[in-house]
């Protein structure tokens, strides 16, 4: 927790920090592309040409005449002076301060102009059409992000999407715009308008295009991300069915890929939930159940809805989540972990346990089943395998409960400073 607060308040940059940031990675991209339109070649060859240039006008064309009057005869001095007229020259500039005397030298003068605006000529396209493409890219949503890395994406569009991004950076203060990438079938005009609507997102990597497509995913670096969301989308006028269908092959796709990605999906219909789980997704949203179950909740439990709302509530400073405890407490009673925690201005509910890649907890929990030699306590071992929840909540374990690995605290916080000592 502490590492994960430290964390926290680095990330808590001023806005001049940030525009910094900002600034450092468009020129660390703009000097990408430049590299591979071949840019550093085309200006070795104009200085060295340039070089070239200022020895045959001032050693051997040149040599004695007055063409670098204002010069004494230091070779060093008269070939900067060469050079610098070679540049001037090239560029099509020509102040006139300098002019070649013999025929010889106003013949390879000629030359060297000609070829020096033909390679300005390249550069200043090779420039342009960088600007140009970046500019169509960022208009299509077809930005190259591989080398993304430890990022956020985001599946789908909703009609309200300005509020379900806002309440994802409300929750996570740490999380820059350019670190997220959203995935959406939607129409440039429609991105450029979002944009202008609201400024605060325009940094947000947009691609359009279907996000259960592997290559938009391979094109967003999922196999870099951090984590995935897969929303309900809710931009075509398709049927929850459907909407489920696309949210189950997106998840597929990814846990193909990018088996260690974090990955949570919104689902309509609850059915849908076992193909879910068999594409290890850790976390299921039911948007149209919360509601039914709630209700059937407050007809037995008064004042339970307004308890959850008041949790949920970002608004509020009572809020209910997971937090990372020291390692040192892994493997000892869950009641000295209760303790601590309690101890912090928290309050303890149980433990999250198997979090995480639930691919990579369930392949050790195979290893660790598979290392006693008795056949009995082999099959029992892979039956508690075969058996494992991912991000399974343990409330209120015994006091004895030994605290496995790969767990969390669930904590139920009173105000939000409390995660800062815990």
């Amino acid at each position: 927790m502490d590492d994960k607060n430290n964390k926290k308040a680095v990330d808590e940059k001023t806005p001049s920090e940030t525009s910094l940031a900002r600034i450092r990675k468009y020129l660390k991209d703009f000097w990408a592309s430049l590299r591979k339109e071949r840019f550093p070649v085309f200006a070795a060859f104009i200085m060295g040409f340039a070089l070239f240039t200022s020895f045959i006008m001032g050693f051997v064309l040149e040599k004695n005449t007055a063409m670098y009057f204002d010069v004494d005869k230091n070779p060093f001095v008269r070939l900067v002076s060469g050079f610098y007229y070679a540049i001037v020259s090239m560029s099509s500039t020509g102040y006139g301060d300098y002019s070649p005397k013999t025929v010889g030298g106003k013949l390879f003068a000629s030359f060297m102009i000609i070829v020096g605006v033909t390679c300005f000529a390249l550069i200043s396209g090779t420039i342009a059409s960088i600007l140009v493409e970046r500019k169509i890219k960022e208009g299509k949503g077809l930005m190259d992000l591989s080398k993304l890395k430890y990022h956020t994406i985001i599946c789908g569009w909703k009609k309200n999407m300005e509020k379900t991004l806002d309440d994802i950076f409300t929750v996570n203060s740490a999380l820059k715009p350019e670190e997220v990438v959203v995935i959406a079938n939607i129409s440039s005009d429609e991105i450029d308008l979002f944009k202008q609507q609201n400024p605060k997102y325009k940094d947000i990597n947009y691609l359009r295009g279907e996000y259960f497509n592997e290559n938009m995913l391979l094109l967003a670096s999922v196999n870099t991300a951090k984590s995935v969301f897969i929303l309900a989308d809710e931009h075509d006028s398709a049927t929850p069915s459907e909407v489920d269908s696309k949210t189950v092959m997106t998840a597929m796709t990814v846990s193909t890929i990018a088996r260690n990605v974090h990955m949570c999906a919104e689902i309509l219909d609850p059915k849908f939930e076992s193909y879910l789980h068999k594409a290890h997704v850790s976390e299921i949203i039911f948007p149209t159940q919360y509601g039914r179950l709630m209700l059937a909740h407050s007809t037995a439990s008064s004042g339970l809805v307004e308890v959850i709302n008041d949790l949920l509530d970002l608004k509020t400073s009572n809020s209910i989540c997971t937090r990372k405890f020291p390692d040192s407490f892994i493997g000892r009673p869950y009641s000295e972990l209760r303790e601590y925690i309690n101890g912090h201005g928290c309050l303890a509910l149980g433990l999250l346990e198997n979090v995480g890649s639930f691919f990579e907890r369930k392949q050790e929990a195979l290893r660790e089943a598979q290392k006693t030699p008795d056949i009995s306590k082999l099959v029992g071992n892979l039956q508690k395998v075969k058996s494992m929840k991912n991000n399974y909540p343990n409330f209120n374990p015994d006091e004895t409960y030994v605290v496995p690995r790969h767990s969390m605290v669930i904590i139920l916080e009173t105000k939000r400073e409390c995660a800062a000592h815990v």
